[in-house]
């Protein structure tokens, strides 16, 4: 027997469901993961929770209901279009859907780079993908070539006011560049960050999450968001409601795993997978190199006496003389590679300089007086402080191979072209499934010479949470086929 009849109609980076369905809710809702306010911080501001974990989890509705002549009616973001019409067709529910959106633009393939396209597998579909969707996520390795897609994507659209976002400056900055050296786009593209302000009036504007704002996106056709994972966090999400009259695309190597459970989110933004690319996939194509783990056993830190994350991974990680010891004498073992050390944190990082003090850092989001006053002199460096003219030149010897070995935050964890990196450490501990993807991923980047990337990791045994969060890491591993040496480290 077939139920009344709904209309489903979207416009204007809408969807409306009238009358609304009320078994759609729960389709709907996110239930975020948060950190809550810490108990009390001491004299370096490092956060103490007592006896808890320091999360919670809030329930956020994606959809907004009004009554109107005594009828409901849901409206709920334009990239949950596909969700609400399948979830209806798959529980025989009648309706129909209106289209209340412009025609989609003709592409102009006049100008696309297709001898490139043509050597790199995959890219000519994705780009078609592109041409015929509304919205949508591409989902490509690290190393597959997104930024190159971009730019054949801004050559495809010639007449379109497009903005390309990012979360992080580091990476807007290499987009920006990588444009730049194309003769016919670096006449018509800008870069709004803190670090350089071209303005809004170029037809393509390369922009950091921050500076959304200030760009011209009441007119624009086109919104390319690389790395778009990351803004489902709360702070990003609501840039993306300025451009709701406009198309817009993410692309990610890690699409879902957030830790926040915020995937839905990236979706409602961007729609769904429209293109997936998977490592393996990139391999078998010699877009990237294979990955090959080294795993190593850490038995000692002092960690069992803290139950809250922070403290753990501050006594566990972070301060573990033990660890960060082994770490820098994986590093000193490959004196002829390019050798990245990757850390969750400043605290952490310093800590591996004092075992490494040849080493270069990178780092963001501290002061020069922070930095003097809790590592310049408490005798962890006699470095001068790191500005951002200096991370971007750091990031450029990275890139050009002149830098060898450094030890960095999160700074440079994605978006970055580093071809001559052969081996990254992991000293950071996370466990969750997109840092797991997107930190080795610097590897996979295709070199002459370069038959492999090195990602060296640790499994904790010392403590059983460090070690839980180990053995999620290699899960990852597994899953995208890298090869795990070392297997006796288990």
């Amino acid at each position: 027997m077939r139920d009344s009849a709904t209309t489903v109609t979207v416009g204007n980076g809408l969807v409306m469901v009238a009358p609304w369905v009320d078994r759609l809710g729960p389709l709907l809702t996110l239930n975020r993961r948060v950190r809550e306010t810490p108990d009390e911080e001491d004299a370096n501001g490092n956060s103490y929770y007592k006896g808890r974990s320091g999360c919670t989890h809030v329930t956020e509705k994606l959809y907004q209901l009004e009554e109107v002549n005594g009828a409901v009616i849901g409206y709920a973001p334009e990239g949950l279009l596909s969700r609400i019409t399948g979830w209806l067709s798959r529980n025989g529910i009648y309706h129909s859907v209106k289209d209340n959106r412009d025609p989609l633009p003709m592409p102009d393939f006049s100008r696309v780079d297709f001898d490139d396209l043509g050597t790199r597998k995959g890219q000519e579909e994705a780009l078609e993908k592109v041409a015929v969707s509304r919205c949508g996520v591409v989902s490509a390795a690290t190393g597959y070539g997104k930024t190159f897609l971009i730019a054949q994507i801004c050559k495809m659209y010639p007449d379109l006011r497009i903005v390309i976002a990012t979360a992080r400056k580091t990476v807007v900055m290499s987009i920006y560049e990588r444009l730049m050296e194309d003769d016919w786009l670096k006449c018509q593209t800008g870069v709004i960050c803190s670090s350089k302000d071209t303005g809004p009036d170029f037809r393509i504007t390369v922009s950091t999450a921050a500076s959304l704002a200030k760009t011209s996106y009441e007119a624009t056709d086109l919104l390319l968001v690389d790395e778009c994972h990351n803004f489902a966090a709360q702070t990003y999400s609501e840039k993306i409601a300025l451009f709701a009259g406009c198309r817009r695309f993410g692309f990610s190597a890690s699409p879902s795993g957030r830790s926040d459970n915020a995937d839905i989110l990236s979706e409602a933004m961007f729609g769904p997978s429209i293109f997936d690319f998977s490592y393996e996939d990139a391999v078998d194509s010699g877009s990237v190199v294979p990955i090959e783990v080294h795993l190593y056993a850490v038995n000692h830190g002092d960690s069992s006496g803290y139950t809250n994350q922070a403290s753990v991974n501050r006594h566990g990680i972070w301060r573990n003389s033990s660890r960060n010891h082994l770490i820098a004498r994986i590093a000193r073992q490959y004196p002829d590679d390019q050798v990245l050390i990757m850390c969750e944190t400043l605290e952490h990082v310093m800590h591996i300089k004092r075992y490494l003090p040849e080493a270069k850092v990178a780092y963001a989001s501290c002061s020069k007086e922070r930095y003097e006053r809790e590592y310049l002199s408490k005798g962890f460096t006699d470095d001068p402080y790191v500005d951002k003219a200096e991370v971007d030149r750091i990031r450029k010897g990275l890139e050009s191979g002149e830098v060898k070995l450094i030890i960095s935050t999160m700074i440079f964890r994605e978006g970055v072209n580093f071809r001559n990196l052969r081996v990254l450490i992991r000293a950071d501990g996370m466990s969750c499934e997109i840092p797991s993807t997107q930190i080795p991923g610097r590897l996979s980047r295709t070199q002459e010479g370069k038959d492999k990337g090195i990602l060296v990791d640790f499994n904790d045994l010392f403590d059983r949470r460090l070690r839980r969060r180990s053995r999620e890491r290699l899960a990852v591993y597994r899953k995208k086929g890298w090869v795990i040496k070392n297997e006796q480290a288990l």
